[in-house]
């Protein structure tokens, strides 16, 4: 009600509309929210607020490639937004655009030095990239060893990361004992799903030993 009473006095008022959206995407209504932030940049089309939010609202329906847009718009207007670079950075990689998530991960980091999911990011592309000339294990090691220094070593995904950069690196035991930190963290907390992940992350590296040699 009081949204409509502002509207009626200001109908333009681009706050309202991304207000409004905003309480949308709270209650998990992903499209009423997407026609609130379009309304919005069809008022001021370099609105950074709404196109980050937008970007959001489309990832939550699956729709990528248009998130990807509204995200490089934001950069366009503001190449220091640490959290446009840490999405474009999950959505490029998930598309198949390591190169690209590499460039954003950097600058994530250099952004947020003490966020731990940006190095941990960084470090999964670099230690499992398809293509040889992205791949750099020892590099991938230092950063996921830093993720898991500020999360205490008490956060399973980045230990399985810290894991996955040392079996690229050819450290086959100490991956095999990093990931099985992992998998008591992931046990202690209770979380079967990553449990299983974990499981078949080991086994897929002790194979991996045998193959080389190594026993696992």
């Amino acid at each position: 009600m009081h949204y409509r009473h502002a509207l009626q006095i200001d109908p333009d008022n681009v706050k309202i509309y991304n207000n409004i959206g905003n309480a949308f995407a709270r209650a998990g209504q992903w499209d009423e929210a997407i026609v609130q932030y379009r309304r919005v940049l069809q008022i001021d089309p370099d609105n950074t607020d709404a196109l980050f939010n937008l970007g959001n609202a489309l990832k939550q329906i699956d729709q990528f490639d248009e998130a990807i847009v509204q995200y490089r718009h934001v950069l366009q207007n503001n190449p220091d937004d640490a959290s446009s670079h840490y999405h474009l950075g999950i959505m490029l990689a998930d598309r198949g655009h390591p190169a690209q998530a590499i460039t954003h991960y950097r600058r994530l980091i250099e952004l947020q030095p003490e966020f731990p999911p940006g190095f941990n990011n960084l470090a999964w592309t670099l230690a499992t990239a398809s293509d040889p000339s992205l791949r750099n294990p020892p590099e991938a090691i230092q950063l996921a060893q830093k993720a898991c220094e500020l999360t205490a070593y008490q956060d399973p995904l980045m230990m399985d990361t810290l894991a996955a950069a040392y079996a690229a690196a050819g450290r086959i035991d100490e991956a095999i004992s990093t990931v099985q930190k992992a998998l008591a963290l992931a046990r202690s907390k209770g979380d079967e799903d990553l449990q299983l992940k974990l499981r078949e992350n080991l086994r897929r590296i002790q194979e991996s030993s045998a193959v080389i040699g190594n026993p696992p």
